[in-house]
Parts: C-alpha cells; sequence; structure tokens
C-alpha cells in the first residue's frame, strides 16, 4: 500500500494511506503557505476602488483651495535622516517610529508627521528669505 507524505496546514508531516486525501492535504498546505507569504503586515490595509475614489475626490478639493489662494504643494520625503528626526524628538525617537540602517550604515527613519520634513524643505532654500535678519 502506498503512503502519501504532505504538510499539514500547521507545517507537520501527514502520512495518508487513502490517495484521495493527499491532493486535499496539499492544497491546504499550499493555501497556508500562500496566506503566510502574501498576507499584510499587521496594522496595514489595502484601499480599495471605493475608498481610493473618495479620498481622490478630498484631494481634489483640497488642491482646488490650496490653489485659490495662491498656494503650491510640496510633500516631503517619508524617510528623513535618524539625526534629523532625533534633532526635533530626543534619541527616545528610536522607540516611538521605524528606523534602520542603509547599506552605507547612516541611520534613516520614517517620518511621523509632516513638520520635520517642511522644516527641512525650508531650511534648506536659499531663495527664501531669512525673516530674523530683516528690519522690523
Amino acid at each position: 500500500m502506498l503512503h502519501y507524505k504532505t504538510l499539514h496546514p500547521n507545517q507537520s508531516v501527514v502520512e495518508s494511506q487513502d490517495y484521495r486525501k493527499a491532493p486535499l492535504i496539499r492544497s491546504l498546505s499550499l493555501l497556508r503557505l500562500i496566506s503566510d507569504v502574501f498576507s499584510l503586515p499587521r496594522g496595514m490595509k489595502d484601499t480599495e476602488a471605493e475608498e481610493m475614489n473618495r479620498r481622490l475626490w478630498v484631494y481634489d478639493k483640497i488642491r482646488e483651495v490650496v490653489r485659490r489662494y495662491g498656494f503650491q504643494m510640496v510633500e516631503p520625503t517619508t524617510i528623513e535622516n535618524l539625526k534629523t528626526l532625533e534633532a526635533k524628538s530626543g534619541p527616545a525617537i528610536r522607540d516611538q517610529i521605524y528606523w534602520f540602517e542603509d547599506k552605507a550604515g547612516r541611520g534613516l527613519g520614517l517620518r511621523f508627521d509632516l513638520t520635520v520634513g517642511l522644516a527641512r524643505m525650508v531650511a534648506g532654500r536659499s531663495d527664501i528669505p531669512n525673516q530674523s535678519n530683516s528690519p522690523p
């Protein structure tokens, strides 16, 4: 009699003497593997079309108002130098954000709001007059 060995969904080997059960067990193992490999990280969610359309409508309204009053849209990078983030919030920020080292060993972190990035963008612009040196 033939014995079929396959992985059960909990990753243990199952032996079956019934050849009709082996493909089902293999299918369950494959489904478990696929669901583990292609699952979202904890706390993340995909945005489906209906929700995305609502978001885009809101974004369009915001852009209309921004343009109406003469402003322009900017968006700082999502990843900042860790030193820049620590300058605002101190070294304890490492416990509150996702941070890592790149291949060159530089500390980088995911920004937690727009403040640091916007301040960095403005500080790096040489075409903006320094208000502290302007006459009263």
